[in-house]
């Protein structure tokens, strides 16, 4: 039989290392683990890490029609959070050695220094830990891609003297900024509505919002067979 030489994948198959509790983290190592499942955020940390340079394609929301799609080069290095959680969630996918647990400590300083409360050692709720951090990652990147628009339209300072039809265009294409985070995690909620005279369903969408944000009624059967559905949906949208 012949063997054919396989591409190895980027971001390496899910390990079993544990974390380190370094005081009351157990909220925290809890939010660290479910992250080291998610496959696709692995990659996209791993790409922004190893990039000393990528392109990015801003296209414009719906209210800048006239506006066409930016094509800028981010050259400024990954920031201290996302280049902590990246070597974090690697370290926790490696072929564990003799010491198995590795220390979450690098991304807890992070974000204490950024979210005081968490700071201290002491017991927190885990949701709002992963809404801090997804936040706090977000904003890290999205100032990179926000710098390299300010070098796509030659503004190195800001003493450069911009008119005002350039300022709303910088702050346009700002403001349409999508980092890894929206991609891993972003998405609209869909809502339905059922005529009951005519059957007719209509629906609208929601702003685009981070899954983080959103809470879910999970479906539940009780002990006297009582079901619980909701009528809204979620829908992720994978950028290609």
């Amino acid at each position: 039989d012949r063997t054919r030489e396989r591409k190895q994948p980027a971001v390496p198959p899910s390990g079993v290392r544990g974390l380190n509790n370094i005081g009351n983290t157990c909220f925290f190592n809890a939010v660290l683990q479910n992250l080291n499942q998610t496959t696709l955020l692995h990659e996209t940390l791993h790409q922004t890490a190893i990039s000393s340079s990528k392109q990015i394609i801003i296209s414009p929301k719906e209210i800048d029609t006239d506006l066409n799609r930016l094509v800028v080069e981010v050259t400024d290095p990954p920031g201290s959070l996302c280049k902590s959680v990246e070597v974090l969630l690697k370290g926790m996918r490696e072929i564990p050695s003799k010491k198995s647990a590795i220390t979450p400590r690098p991304v807890f300083n992070e974000i204490s220094k950024r979210v005081r409360q968490f700071g201290g050692f002491r017991q927190q709720d885990s949701h709002e830990l992963l809404r801090y951090l997804l936040d706090e990652m977000k904003m890290e990147e999205k100032k990179r891609i926000q710098r390299a628009i300010l070098l796509k339209f030659n503004v190195s300072d800001k003493k450069n003297l911009l008119s005002a039809e350039e300022k709303v265009t910088i702050k346009s294409y700002g403001r349409s900024v999508e980092t890894f985070v929206d991609q891993v995690f972003g998405g609209k909620l869909l809502s339905s509505v059922l005529c009951r005279g005519c059957r007719t369903v209509g629906g609208s969408d929601g702003p685009r919002d981070s899954a983080a944000n959103q809470s879910f009624v999970l479906p539940y059967r009780s002990p006297v067979n009582m079901s619980i559905s909701s009528t809204s949906h979620w829908l992720f949208h994978q950028q290609q």
